[in-house]
Parts: C-alpha cells; sequence; structure tokens
C-alpha cells in the first residue's frame, strides 16, 4: 500500500471527509456525526489516508468517550475513546486502508496516553484489532450488545469489566 499516505485532518479537510464518509456509507448520516462531533469539540483524532494522488480515499475517527467504572485510580478516571466510524471510497475498499487508518490510529491513542477503545461494529471485522465484545459486555450504554466491544490499550484498565459508557450528545440518546 505504498501509495498511501497517513495524516491528521485539519480544517481544510472537512468538505473531502464528508465527501469520503458519505460515499462510503451511502448516506450522509454518519458524514453529519463527524461534522456534529468537530463542532462540539468531541473529537480526539480524525486521520485521513490519501493516495498518490492527493486524494482524500479515506477517515478514521477517534473521540470523546466517558467511561464511569468501579475503579478509583490514583491518577483519575480510565482514559477512554470511541472508534466511529472508519470509512473509505467503494473504489478503494478491500485494499486494507480501513486497516492502516485503525491500526495507526490505535498507535497514536497508545502514545498520547489513552488506556481503552470502544467501538460498535462487525466483530469479525474488530476482533483483528484485538477489539473483544465479552470484554465490553458488562459495560452499560445505548448500544450495549455483541456489537460493542472494547479493546485495552493498557492492560487490566477496565478492571472487572462494568461501568456506564457515555457517548457524546452527537449521537443522540446518551445517557
Amino acid at each position: 500500500m505504498s501509495d498511501i499516505r497517513l495524516r491528521t485532518a485539519t480544517d481544510a479537510d472537512t468538505t473531502d471527509i464528508a465527501a469520503v464518509v458519505t460515499a462510503a456509507f451511502d448516506r450522509p448520516d454518519e458524514a453529519d456525526l463527524v461534522s456534529r462531533l468537530r463542532a462540539d469539540g468531541d473529537v480526539v483524532l480524525s486521520l485521513l489516508a490519501e493516495d498518490a494522488d492527493g486524494r482524500i480515499v479515506g477517515h478514521a475517527l477517534f473521540g470523546r468517550l466517558e467511561l464511569a467504572t468501579g475503579i478509583v485510580a490514583d491518577d483519575g478516571p480510565v482514559r477512554a475513546v470511541f472508534l466511529a466510524p472508519v470509512s473509505v471510497l467503494p473504489d478503494r475498499q478491500h485494499a486494507g486502508i480501513g486497516s492502516m487508518l485503525i491500526r495507526f490510529g490505535l498507535s497514536r491513542m497508545r502514545s498520547s496516553g489513552r488506556e481503552a477503545v470502544f467501538v460498535l461494529g462487525d466483530p469479525a471485522y474488530y476482533a483483528r484489532f484485538g477489539f473483544d465484545a465479552e470484554r465490553a459486555a458488562g459495560f452499560d450504554c445505548q448500544w450495549s450488545g455483541p456489537h460493542l466491544m472494547a479493546l485495552e490499550l493498557v492492560a487490566g484498565v477496565l478492571g472487572d469489566g462494568t461501568g456506564t459508557l457515555r457517548y457524546p450528545a452527537a449521537f443522540g440518546g446518551s445517557r
């Protein structure tokens, strides 16, 4: 995948991000979510994949997530984020771009001190990155169930695996 360059998104990329996300999901809902998250200041990391011609072909977003657990750590609450959405232009899907974005993003989350990542998606896809539905099963949120998965970036940080997740208001239905 030598023709792909990953980089952090800037404000100048907003229109291109919306186009990629809309095309990837074949509807504007997820692009609207990305816009709302950005406007509300809930984006932790927005990553882009560019091809050799400078065309934006993929996007992944990591955002703020409140995690309440029974764990009381000396350095405060668990520093958790969510991953969503991951988007790749339809003509570039199944080429490893989404995987590149996720792996790079997880590396950036580790290096920035984040301790856990939650994602809602296909367990068969996200398991390859270490996400586990069983690890998230005890966390209560509007999407609790078999498609909610967790990845500990710091071993044992999720303790007994119970608690409450609060997604940003842009998702609606937050508790």
